[in-house]
């Protein structure tokens, strides 16, 4: 191992990409220095997890063997981190129009998986990635905070950092082999090389509002118990949609929510002479649902508007030219981002920490830190973040047209989602020419995704007849094989739609269903599948079995002890419909115990905020035209 730097990788940030490559770094023996602008805990969002990046996680912890990884890929697991969250056990969508409380046949589920796989989580991120970086001792990190990144120097050799802490009149610079820029929407290397698009070039054009609230309440204390879902819709994470828009909801166990408007910047401009906080409650008291559930919240930290990309617009889509240069690399989230609709940026992130980490530890043994070694991870990155876009902007496209356009461009995410996540856990995560994130290296998924985005964006859309070909394009690729519900969807079905065949207490005839049509896809992509390895399903399968028993065991053994893990999954029962009797809304039920839960909400609300108004230049500039008090 070389010696002739100070380390071999530093690391530029230490949000959830940061502080868990640095963690799995050090774990392979690569000598790691972190260093942090800011502090921790800090506020950031980006708080949803989805099956593909759970599985994503554990994958890393098996990898890297890194136990701790556990908080990053279960809700039990961060409880026994000592982290807020929820358990996430769907996806649930509302439709909403102005005036007209949400219905039946307005709502569509998706479920994520059932125990013991999952479900997966909601983590609150203040003390979700503070939880990585206290690890840095135990596993050798070098870590550095309130210090900023002033200068980069690189040749063949190895890189140069110039640092300057906060408080500080001088500055100090450390060398590397190598320097990975997880800093996010700042990315202070894109910045430098004039990496960052001044047009993007993606067909999602979204901008945000978002913060985290108390005193929200419960859907089902609003709306009629809906069996077809199986679950309080709170049970997993809230999105309603409307024309233009979509609102998150992110609950967490501390009675604290994350809410967010998202708008489609052509449908609902800025204007910035409207508050942030006046705009979000007007947009939500137009929809009766959304007001009976978020009417009455109180912010426990300011507000925030999204401007801080993009030229100081109000845009939060942010894409580069390259992300691998010499002796450097950008994190996806530094790369390029499209909205918070699919929960994709820690599941990017994921991804790349899978394919990077290997990689590093193999250039630290041979010496060999090319750009050429690298760039796989560019070319992958490149198509996925395209895919993305093309998915989550097809769904904005949707909305402009109503219900039952969405309704058939949403069975799109579900397709790609399911390719996705099978298609993962049968090939090995660590190849960059695996399936990717939306499967966008399975040819036939890539083909779909942009047959569907060209109906959706085609100027000549007309609402009925475009909607029928949508329809018809989707029920091409959903066979008989796959099961009632999803091969021949009505444009109006008339009822709640939710969709299982994901879940693992699916009936067995179910799962025999899914798995005759994935075997299909994978036989129509020869070049996925060759990489696919049979052996890697039938140990997926095994390992369900394994946990049914051990997470049983656990319950009955946490219940002599701390408790933590026995709670956990008290509350995973309790977000089933009929587990408790109403309201829902500060059931003692749905709340974590313990003492220093309202210690824990203020730390929040005191936490530095990552999506400051440093960063904020629309914001920033309404604030200094505000006369003095």
């Amino acid at each position: 191992m070389s010696r002739e730097h100070d380390y071999d990788v530093i690391v530029i940030g230490s949000g959830i990409a940061g502080s868990t490559l640095a963690l799995t770094l050090a774990r392979a023996g690569v000598r790691t220095f972190v260093v942090e602008k800011g502090r921790h805990p800090h506020f950031v969002i980006g708080e949803s997890t989805v099956p593909s990046t759970s599985y994503s996680f554990e994958y890393l912890r098996n990898l890297c063997d890194v136990p701790e990884l556990a908080a990053a890929h279960s809700y039990p697991g961060l409880k026994e981190a000592g982290c807020t969250g929820w358990p996430k056990q769907h996806f649930w969508f509302g439709w909403n129009d102005p005036g007209e409380p949400v219905t039946p046949e307005k709502e569509l589920c998706f479920y994520a998986l059932l125990p013991p796989r999952g479900p997966d989580y909601h983590a609150n991120r203040a003390d979700f990635d503070h939880y990585f970086v206290k690890l840095f001792p135990k596993y050798g990190v070098t870590y550095q905070d309130k210090t900023a990144v002033t200068g980069f120097e690189s040749d063949a050799t190895g890189a140069r950092l110039t640092l300057k802490p906060e408080g500080e009149t001088t500055e100090r610079t450390v060398t590397a082999s190598y320097v990975v820029d997880c800093t996010g929407h700042a990315s202070f290397l894109a910045k430098k090389f004039g990496l960052r698009k001044e047009d993007p070039g993606l067909s999602t054009n979204s901008r945000s509002i978002f913060g985290h609230f108390q005193n929200t309440r419960f859907l089902d204390d609003i709306l009629p118990p809906n069996e077809e879902v199986g679950f309080l819709r709170d049970g997993g994470t809230i999105h309603h949609v409307f024309h233009g828009g979509w609102i998150w909801g992110i609950r967490f166990d501390s009675g604290v929510m994350s809410v967010g408007i998202t708008l489609d910047r052509d449908v609902w401009p800025l204007d910035e002479s409207i508050p942030a906080e006046v705009e979000m409650r007007t947009i939500i008291d137009r929809y009766p649902t959304v007001k009976a559930a978020l009417g009455e919240m109180v912010p426990i930290r300011p507000i925030i508007r999204t401007g801080r990309v993009h030229g100081g617009t109000d845009r939060i889509q942010f894409a580069v030219s390259s992300i691998v240069g010499e002796r450097f690399i950008l994190s996806p989230h530094s790369s390029g981002f499209i909205d918070p609709l699919f929960s994709t940026g820690i599941l990017l992130t994921g991804a790349f920490l899978n394919r990077f980490v290997p990689l590093a530890a193999k250039a630290v043994k041979d010496g060999d830190w090319s750009q050429e070694r690298f760039r796989p991870l560019e070319t992958t990155f490149m198509r996925e973040i395209e895919m993305v876009d093309k998915v989550v902007g097809g769904m904005f496209r949707s909305w402009r047209y109503g219900q039952n356009t969405f309704r058939q461009y949403w069975r799109l995410w579900l397709y790609v989602g399911s390719a996705m996540y099978m298609t993962r856990v049968a090939a090995p995560m660590e190849d960059p020419e695996g399936p990717g994130v939306f499967a966008a290296n399975i040819p036939s998924v890539e083909r779909l995704i942009r047959r569907m985005h060209a109906i959706i964006f085609d100027p000549a859309f007309e609402p009925d007849s475009g909607t029928k070909q949508l329809k018809a394009t989707m029920d091409e690729v959903w066979d008989s094989s796959h099961g009632p519900g999803l091969m021949d969807w009505p444009i109006e079905p008339g009822r709640t739609v939710c969709i299982k065949f994901l879940a693992t207490g699916e009936t067995r005839k179910a799962q025999l269903q899914m798995l005759k049509w994935w075997r299909g896809l994978v036989a129509e992509n020869p070049t996925i599948a060759a990489k696919v390895e049979v052996g890697r399903v039938a140990r997926w399968i095994l390992e369900n079995r394994r946990r049914r028993t051990t997470d049983a065991q656990k319950v009955e053994e946490s219940k002599k002890g701390d408790g933590v893990f026995a709670q956990a999954y008290s509350i995973i029962e309790n977000i089933r419909l009929g587990a408790l009797q109403g309201p829902f809304t500060g059931h003692p039920g749905l709340l974590w115990k313990a003492p220093d839960t309202a210690a824990r909400i203020d730390e929040v609300a005191r936490a530095f905020d990552v999506h400051s108004l440093e960063h904020d230049q629309v914001e920033r500039a309404r604030q200094a035209q505000k006369p003095a008090p």
